[in-house]
C-alpha cells in the first residue's frame, strides 16, 4: 500500500521507523474513529509481528462493535498469536447473523494460517462442529501444521459422511 491510515495531529513514538508507523495505525484503531477506518487499521496491523501492534490487536477483540472485535481476533491469528482463537472459534461456532460476508471469510482465511499445535484440540471442536467452510479452512490449518497430533482429526475427518469431499479436495 502507498500510505498508511493515520489520523491528523497524531505524534507517533518509538525508536524504529516501523515502531513510529504501527504506533500511527494503532492508534486508529484505539481512537473513536470509523468502522471503517478501523479495520483499515486492523489490516493495516495485520502481519506486524511488533508488541505494540499485539497490545493493540489484543486489546480491540474487547470492542463492542462485532467485527471490529473479531477482525482484530482474525490479525492476531495471522500473527500466530492464539490469543485471537477463542472469539474465532466461538463465532465459527456460533451464529453468523449480522457479521458480513468479509468478515467471515477474513476469519475462515486467519483460520487457515494457524500453525501452532497447541490449537489442535480448538480445530478439532470446529471440525467436529463447523460448517461446510469452517471444516474446509480447519482441514487446510490442520494438514499444514504436519503435528501428529493434528493426524486422528483428519483421519476422523475422512470418515465422516459428507466431509470426506472436503478432505479430499484440501489434499487431492
Amino acid at each position: 500500500y502507498p500510505y498508511l491510515i493515520a489520523l491528523p495531529g497524531f505524534r507517533a513514538s518509538g525508536q524504529s521507523p516501523t515502531d513510529r508507523a504501527v504506533d500511527v495505525v494503532s492508534n486508529v484503531l484505539r481512537s473513536n474513529a470509523s468502522a471503517e477506518n478501523q479495520i483499515e487499521a486492523i489490516w493495516a496491523l495485520r502481519g506486524s509481528r511488533t508488541p505494540i501492534a499485539t497490545a493493540t490487536l489484543r486489546s480491540s477483540t474487547r470492542n463492542t462493535d462485532r467485527e471490529i472485535a473479531l477482525r482484530s481476533a482474525a490479525a492476531l491469528l495471522s500473527v500466530g498469536d492464539l490469543s485471537g482463537l477463542p472469539a474465532v472459534a466461538s463465532t465459527l461456532e456460533g451464529s453468523r447473523a449480522g457479521l458480513s460476508e468479509e468478515a467471515y471469510l477474513t476469519v475462515l482465511g486467519s483460520l487457515t494460517e494457524l500453525n501452532q499445535p497447541a490449537a489442535v484440540a480448538t480445530l478439532d471442536r470446529l471440525l467436529a462442529r463447523g460448517d461446510a467452510g469452517t471444516r474446509k479452512a480447519t482441514i487446510q490449518s490442520l494438514r499444514k501444521m504436519r503435528s501428529p497430533g493434528a493426524v486422528p482429526s483428519l483421519v476422523r475427518a475422512l470418515d465422516d459422511d459428507g466431509r470426506t469431499s472436503i478432505v479430499v479436495d484440501v489434499i487431492g
